[in-house]
């Protein structure tokens, strides 16, 4: 399922957050939105769910149009992750999974199918599902979280930041296991970063953002090799941090 962005503009005041945006997420593909803090990334997925409304534009999610008039019905092709989870705090994690097919009329043995495919998929162990959000380290929260992204199986993944509050460890775990969901799924996914490595690693496309618009689009080879200007140079080269200097070896 693609996602077409046509001539999406946001302002916050007097603060222009996206400008004149036009891009199309394809089918299948993994797009990824980086760049520093206030360039429009977290903005732009918001538009796209739905959450805000741009202020000119259109989003276009297989040639329907998102409007007023059939956004709850298009949410439910969205399955969406925010970081640090977002989860019902007064709800257990099973009952955070389950709210939405529930909501929709799943029947018990169905949501408990789904329930034990999906933990299975993302590696959690059972038991967690009958502890709270606060019972939960971040990682089991963000698998949490994703699963209850998935559980109706809807064809565009929306993912904000998810990894950015977690540990190295953790992290680097959590990264491994959804870039196999990613792959085995195939599903449309648009993931927000401010890490490149972790761009390179899920992207199948990266898109670099500075002042709410797009600056450059393409792997990270190409931010390298060809870049569009000096900020892609500034900001890959802010990207690496080596672990040893000359001044502290030997």
């Amino acid at each position: 399922m693609s996602i077409v962005l046509k001539n999406i503009s946001k302002s916050f005041g007097q603060a222009k957050a996206l400008n004149d945006i036009n891009f199309t997420f394809r089918d299948g593909e993994t797009s990824i939105l980086i760049g520093p803090s206030g360039c429009g990334k977290s903005t732009l997925i918001r538009i796209i769910t739905g959450l805000i409304k741009s202020d000119t534009g259109n989003v276009i999610i297989d040639d329907e149009e998102l409007s007023g008039k059939n956004i709850s019905e298009l949410r439910k092709k969205f399955g969406y992750v925010i970081q640090e989870g977002g989860l019902f705090p007064h709800l257990t994690a099973k009952g955070n999974v389950s709210l939405l097919a529930e909501y929709l009329g799943w029947d018990k043995h169905r949501i408990a199918n789904r329930i034990e495919e999906l933990t299975e998929l993302t590696k959690l162990a059972p038991e967690i599902l009958n502890q709270y959000p606060s019972q939960l380290s971040g990682g089991q929260r963000q698998r949490v979280s994703i699963i209850r992204a998935l559980m109706t199986d809807p064809e565009i993944l929306l993912l904000d930041e998810p990894l950015g509050a977690l540990d190295p460890l953790i992290r680097f775990d959590l990264q491994t296991d959804l870039k196999e969901i990613f792959t085995r799924l195939r599903k449309t996914v648009v993931m927000v970063t401010h890490d490149m490595g972790e761009a390179s690693y899920f992207g199948d496309k990266i898109l670099l953002m500075k002042n709410g618009s797009v600056v450059q689009v393409g792997k990270t080879e190409d931010f390298v090799k060809n870049p569009a200007g000096s900020f892609v140079t500034k900001f890959i080269n802010a990207q690496r941090k080596p672990l040893f200097n000359s001044e502290s070896e030997g």
